[in-house]
């Protein structure tokens, strides 16, 4: 799209300054299509000169920046010198930190790419110390390029990578050189730059730290830590670039001289945290503190509270703790989930770092505080604070090993008894909260401090905070193991609970606990089901909708265990009757009320999802809940027709026939054909994925019966044809996603269930080149995974003992027309397309081509690799890829071929 100067200034400005939206998207979307083209370079090389204003300068080092990033191939050789000199000139002529800095990456980029500029840092030191004016530019280049080399959308591949490291090394010591500027200067953005800089090039381990450590530079950036008056930029800089050494210096070995000088340096700055007033120099302190303590993890472990070992360490992380900033604590939670873990691992040294993790649930108890103004409970999942008390809950649960489940609950339980006299209720609660996390590992026959809980929640006073009561009930249900061999408390516990569901802040929660309750006590919950029942229908539109789900599902746990079916299926019935009478009042009206099938849908789901039916010993009948599965899969069927433009509604109604399906199993395959006649005409009408997954939950319960074949094969070819319209070309198989990845789960489970009619179906070889299409079109982890194992269940049905040779022959006659195209294809998928998680799928398919036909491979693979690299450029030499060939031809198993796969991929990316 070649353009002019003056249309492209007119774009950003109405982009920036039009007040009409429509105009500004149109200006944004033809801009994003300049910014793609080839016009793009010379363009923004024109917008850099003329430097009219800042928003033209800033799209056009933008646009330079992101072209040299992803269309550096666009660029003949001969070009790339009249290019690098552009880039400098436009750095020493532009002075805003923005530009400056979307310039020092594209240049970075550049440099990086362009394999004929040897030496390339060291000319820029050499070219831009010499004007003092450049010196900031040089740092901001300095700090990207190191951080930029690992930048997996440049795919400058291993061997470039290694190369450039080299250079890396050899330039270190005249950066550290050139870093010395920090004791020249007074700016502190130079200084901050400077700091910057220095950690990039210790986040690549490419620093002499001998001689950091020695140098004043480092010495002034632990000093900088410690002085009151550092600015807060400076302090943030020189924390990321304490933190960036102490993660070096897990490498005790390589880094001795800087592990000395970092323990004695964050030792002296623990001190400061408890006099610092500062909240973001204290949370950088934390940050040190915590990754001081990861890198010297194991030597606190081997050698406690000596040298490196140093408990000093825990204290400051311990003093974190103190304040109320709960993001501070939050900062320290990965090494106590790491310490925990080490510690379950040796299972020795437990009673050591016992005061520590006593401190820590300590800490957390009064962290976990609820401000003492509120009325309210936690009901909001997406809350900050509320997320926290969760994530906090968590690690008490990951760590209480240490200090003992029973020993920590007992605290607990003395900590609300002490509090009762004169104590805030937000401090019972907290407690209460802690004892939630520990309450299921209490054993059975704790008969000490259990009773005295329970009964004193029974009895609370009718005044009591309701963060205190919701809490309270929560714990209730985590004692649901305990309650099981204490049935004598069983009955007042349900009575409570039953009592609370009419609080609106309580109901969902008491629901909950009601649920567990009925998870665990089923068989002594049989006795109350007739009681529980009415309790259900009077509450069904009286309390909120994840309450009555939470019922439902308690219900349906306990008919499982009712041992005569005829029983079970009278109540299944009256279970399920309410919100099947919504639903046909849903499927009748005329559209002038407004009814939402989709709780109704909710409840029957909860059901069926639940409910298990046993072996029925009377074979002459058909089971005593299949009247009523019939009766909920046809209004739900209804529903599904009438709502079929609701995608909320379609994916409860898929949900709710899966489990309707998975519940009665074979009993019910009379219905399996008019099942597959609705998902196929309603699959016709609206693309949705949601129907090709209840397709493969029909071939997962029916394909096991072979009078069930024809039906499933029929449901596949039906909905073949829309599918392949749908994903016609490369975008649209981009823009459905989950289209593709259910089709192909489907086409998987016929494979492997419906094998024969499978291959002889007509539609098979339009399926397989789908695939090879999705192979190079998509990088989505659960969509490769799909295709991928359809290839690979294909291929591997070959050299299946039992299956007929017929099934071998219509396998032979697919791979001799698409065996060398898959192979490209997937050559090309994994070097190019998808990243490093699909490389062990595509090794597992082209291991089973090499069981199928070795020749064959050793030929598609000499053809794939001469495409493949075709117009790839040199990241690759001839001897790697004549290594990977012999590697792939010549492999006895899946993992031979993907260290082959892994090597390769490297070099591309």
């Amino acid at each position: 799209m070649e353009t002019t100067l003056k249309d492209v200034h007119h774009a950003i400005n109405a982009l920036h300054h039009d007040p009409n939206t429509s105009d500004k998207e149109k200006a944004s979307a033809w801009l994003a299509e300049l910014q793609k083209s080839i016009y793009a370079w010379k363009t923004s090389d024109e917008l850099l000169q003329q430097n009219l204003n800042i928003e033209s300068s800033y799209f056009a080092a933008q646009t330079m920046r992101t072209k040299i990033q992803f269309s550096f191939h666009e660029l003949p050789p001969e070009s790339h010198p009249a290019l690098r000199q552009s880039l400098l000139h436009h750095i020493t002529r532009h002075n805003n930190p923005i530009i400056v800095t979307q310039l020092s990456l594209a240049l970075a980029d550049f440099a990086l790419q362009m394999t004929s500029w040897e030496k390339s840092t060291r000319d820029l030191i050499d070219q831009m110390t010499t004007n003092l004016q450049l010196i900031p530019a040089l740092f901001e280049i300095l700090t990207v390029l190191p951080e930029e080399l690992y930048n997996r959308s440049l795919r400058l591949g291993a061997t470039r990578r290694e190369e450039v490291l080299d250079e890396f090394i050899d330039v270190a010591p005249k950066v550290l050189e050139l870093l010395q500027f920090f004791d020249t200067t007074s700016d502190h953005r130079i200084q901050s730059k400077i700091i910057k800089c220095l950690s990039s090039w210790l986040n690549i381990d490419v620093m002499p730290t001998e001689q950091i450590a020695e140098s004043r530079l480092f010495n002034n950036v632990i000093h900088c830590l410690g002085d009151p008056t550092t600015c807060l930029m400076i302090h943030e800089a020189a924390s990321d670039c304490v933190c960036a050494a102490l993660v070096l210096i897990e490498d005790r070995k390589e880094h001795r001289e800087l592990a000395n000088v970092l323990f004695e340096g964050v030792h002296a700055l623990s001190g400061l945290f408890n006099s610092c007033d500062n909240v973001d120099k204290c949370s950088n302190f934390c940050r040190i503190f915590t990754e001081f303590a990861e890198s010297f993890l194991d030597d606190i472990i081997d050698t406690p509270d000596e040298d490196f070992g140093d408990f000093r360490i825990l204290d400051a992380l311990i003093d974190c703790l103190t304040t109320d900033d709960h993001e501070m604590a939050e900062i320290t939670f990965n090494f106590w989930y790491r310490l925990a873990e080490q510690l379950e691992m040796l299972r020795e040294n437990n009673e050591i770092f016992k005061p520590y993790i006593v401190k820590l649930i300590t800490s957390l108890c009064r962290l976990c505080r609820l401000e003492s103004s509120s009325n309210n409970v936690l009901l909001d999942d997406n809350d900050d604070f509320s997320e926290f008390r969760t994530e906090g809950s968590e690690l008490i649960k990951h760590v209480v090993f240490i200090v003992g489940s029973f020993d920590c609950f007992r605290q607990m339980f003395n900590d609300l008894k002490n509090q009762m006299n004169g104590t805030t209720w937000n401090e019972s609660e907290s407690s209460l909260f802690v004892m939630c996390a520990v309450a299921s590992d209490i054993p059975f026959d704790e008969n000490e401090f259990i009773p005295q809980i329970i009964a004193a929640i029974l009895n609370l006073p009718d005044d009591t905070h309701v963060a205190v009561r919701f809490t309270s009930i929560r714990l209730i249900g985590e004692f649901s193991n305990w309650v099981e061999k204490n049935s004598q408390t069983l009955e007042p516990i349900l009575n409570f609970l039953l009592k609370c569901l009419d609080r609106p802040q309580l109901s969902i929660i008491s629901s909950n606990s009601l649920r567990n309750i009925c998870a665990v006590c089923t068989d002594q919950m049989i006795a109350y089901f007739d009681q529980f029942l009415p309790i259900i229908r009077n509450k069904f539109n009286v309390i909120p909708n994840e309450a009555v789900v939470n019922l439902l599902t308690g219900a349906a746990l306990i008919l499982c265990k009712m041992p005569d079916a005829e029983n079970m299926s009278k109540r299944v019935i009256l279970l399920c009757r309410i919100p099947v009478g919504q639903l046909f009042q849903a499927v009748k009206h005329d559209g002038s009320l407004q009814i939402d099938p989709s709780f109704s849908i909710d409840c029957l789901t909860a059901v069926f999802r639940h409910l298990h039916l046993g072996p029925y010993s009377n074979n002459r009948q058909e089971h005593p809940c299949a009247a009523i599965v019939k009766e909920v899969l046809s209004i739900v069927s209804s529903v599904h027709f009438k709502f079929q433009r609701e995608m909320r509604v379609i994916e409860k109604c898929c949900d709710c026939i899966r489990f309707l399906i998975r519940c009665m199993g074979r009993r019910l395959t009379p219905l399996m054909a008019p099942l597959v006649e609705n998902i196929v005409e309603l699959y016709r009408v609206q693309q949705h994925s949601e129907y090709l997954y209840l397709g493969g939950v029909l071939v997962d319960q029916y394909g096991k019966f072979r009078d069930c074949h024809r039906g499933l094969i029929g449901m596949l070819e039906s909905i073949c044809q829309p599918t392949f319209s749908l994903l016609e070309g490369v975008d649209n198989l981009r823009n459905h996603p989950h289209i593709v990845r259910d089709f192909f789960r489907l086409c998987v489970k016929l494979v492997q269930g419906v094998t024969l009619l499978f291959l002889q179906s007509p539609a098979l070889k339009t399926i397989f080149q789908c695939g090879l299409s999705a192979l190079c079109a998509l990088d989505d982890r659960n969509v490769n995974s799909a295709v991928m194992s359809f290839f690979y269940e294909l291929v591997r049905r070959h050299r299946i003992e039992n299956e007929c040779e017929e099934c071998r022959k219509f396998i032979v006659e697919c791979l001799v027309e698409f065996g060398g195209l898959l192979m490209t294809n997937l050559i090309n998928a994994c070097v190019f397309v998808q990243t490093e998680f699909v490389v062990e799928d595509v090794a597992d398919v082209i291991y089973e081509l090499v069981v199928y036909d070795r020749k064959a491979v050793c030929l598609w693979l000499k053809e794939s690799l001469e495409l493949a690299m075709r117009g790839s450029g040199n990241t690759a030499t001839q001897e790697q890829l004549r290594d990977f060939y012999k590697a792939v031809t010549g492999a006895n198993s899946e993992r031979d071929v993907c260290l082959a796969m892994r090597t390769l991929g490297r070099l591309y990316r």
